[in-house]
């Protein structure tokens, strides 16, 4: 598998591969503004010529020691094969590079992807306060 940075996608595969990742992630988002500002720091998995998987992930303008993982999303037929490991990984790389101290995501306690995020080295920090509203 290799996983390539967003800056040398085409916009039509990020946007196919990240609606794999409905309902848990929004039904729009602006991948020219990621692929543009957050480029080299999100990244889309390929094995040979499909994509099976995406990251969207950004520095923090206000702590850039801190790199936040927005989006993650895999196509269902490639879930359970290590392509969230090869994408984290990739972003892990960059945040080294970067010298970040604190790689973080957040995630619905009920999105079944959440079973991903312990084996590759996250802890739960618990709800803070529910911003986006229930269900999001």
């Amino acid at each position: 598998m290799k996983v390539w940075p967003l800056t040398s996608v085409d916009l039509a595969v990020v946007s196919h591969i990240m609606a794999t990742g409905r309902p848990w992630l929004p039904e729009s988002t602006d991948y020219w503004l990621w692929k543009e500002c957050f480029g080299d720091t999100s990244f889309v998995a390929f094995e040979g010529d499909r994509a099976a998987g995406g990251v969207l992930a950004c520095v923090n303008q206000s702590r850039p020691c801190d790199l936040y993982i927005d989006q993650v999303a895999v196509d269902p037929a490639w879930r359970g094969q290590g392509v969230t490991s090869h994408l984290i990984g990739a972003v892990e790389s960059e945040a080294r590079k970067r010298c970040c101290t604190r790689l973080w995501l957040s995630t619905d306690p009920v999105n079944p992807a959440v079973r991903a995020w312990p084996p590759l080295g996250f802890i739960e920090l618990g709800l803070r306060k529910d911003f986006k509203g229930p269900g999001r």
